[in-house]
C-alpha cells in the first residue's frame, strides 16, 4: 500500500503514453480511496481501474467517478488483506465514537473493573471516569 501512490502515477503515465494523451492531475481524493480498498484482483486491478479511469477522463484530471463506484460497489464485500487487523467497516465512525466503544468495550472485558479497564486502553483510572461520566450524561 505504500507504494500505491507510485503505481497510480506509473499507469495513469502508461496509458496516456499509450493513447497520446497529456498526463493528467491525480486528486489525493483517488490515493485516499483506494487506499482503503483492498484490491481483490492484487495490482493487475489497480492497473486496469487507473486505466479506465483515464480513458473515462475528459478533463486534465483523472476521472474519479470510475474510482469511487469501483471502491463503493466492493468495499463491503472486499476482506482486508491477511495479517490486516482492522476494526472498521465501510463507513468510518467519528473519533468520539469509537472512543465511546473503546471505553465500553475495556469496561464489558473487565466486567466493570475501572481500574484494569484504564490499563487495557492505556488513560488513567480518573481520566477513564471522567470519560465514563460524560458518557452516562449523554445517555
Amino acid at each position: 500500500m505504500e507504494d500505491l501512490p507510485l503505481l497510480v502515477n506509473h499507469f495513469m503515465r502508461e496509458v496516456c503514453r499509450e493513447e497520446n494523451r497529456p498526463v493528467l492531475d491525480i486528486p489525493q481524493e483517488a490515493i485516499t480511496l483506494l487506499s482503503g480498498y483492498a484490491f481483490p484482483g492484487n495490482v493487475r486491478e489497480l492497473r486496469f481501474l487507473i486505466h479506465d479511469a483515464v480513458r473515462a477522463s475528459h478533463e486534465g484530471t483523472l476521472d474519479m467517478a470510475r474510482i469511487r463506484e469501483t471502491v463503493s460497489n466492493r468495499a463491503d464485500l472486499t476482506p482486508p488483506p491477511q495479517g490486516t487487523r482492522t476494526v472498521f467497516g465501510p463507513e468510518l465512525p467519528s473519533l468520539k465514537e469509537v472512543c465511546d466503544d473503546l471505553v465500553q468495550e475495556a469496561m464489558r472485558r473487565t466486567d466493570g473493573n475501572q481500574s484494569l479497564a484504564a490499563q487495557l486502553i492505556g488513560v488513567s483510572r480518573q481520566a477513564l471516569n471522567k470519560r465514563l461520566n460524560n458518557m452516562r450524561r449523554k445517555d
